[in-house]
């Protein structure tokens, strides 16, 4: 409990050394659902880009990312998983016997397995990222809004 009490002093801290509502709850929405992504080592340099764009808090949208990254791990299973569910391909386990299979077929059959998974997974992550984002953000920055009054 506290630590809950020691974030929720830095967020207000915060809000009053400049932040508004709107860039701490788009800062902390942009930062779990890019952390996101189902493609490895790209979520930190998109973060870094649209911080700087849109003038965030570059040091807690790459904290917020970086707490996400056993959850990516999870949703990376998950995203591959459903992704080829969704777009028709056989689900197949993700599983060392599996990727042995798609080696002995040839490199060339490797990368657009690769490829395909990861396009698939990318797409569902577009969409949810979407639809969570839309439904998220404003209710943070009510949240973020009620905390600037105190």
């Amino acid at each position: 409990m506290h630590t809950l009490k020691k974030q929720l002093q830095y967020i207000q801290n915060s809000l009053k050394q400049g932040l508004d509502p709107h860039q701490l709850a788009l800062t902390c929405i942009l930062a779990v659902l890019i952390g996101l992504i189902p493609v490895w080592g790209v979520s930190s340099l998109i973060l870094t880009f649209l911080a700087l764009r849109f003038k965030l808090n570059l040091v807690l949208i790459q904290f917020l990312s970086w707490l996400m990254t056993p959850m990516q791990l999870v949703a990376m299973y998950f995203f591959f998983q459903k992704g080829n569910e969704i777009m028709g391909e056989q689900a197949k386990p993700i599983d060392l016997k599996m990727l042995q299979t798609v080696w002995q077929e040839g490199f060339l059959h490797t990368l657009y397995f690769i490829y395909q998974m990861h396009l698939y997974a990318f797409l569902l992550w577009l969409v949810l990222a979407s639809i969570v984002g839309l439904l998220f953000y404003p209710i943070l920055k009510f949240i973020f809004t009620l905390l600037k009054k105190q």
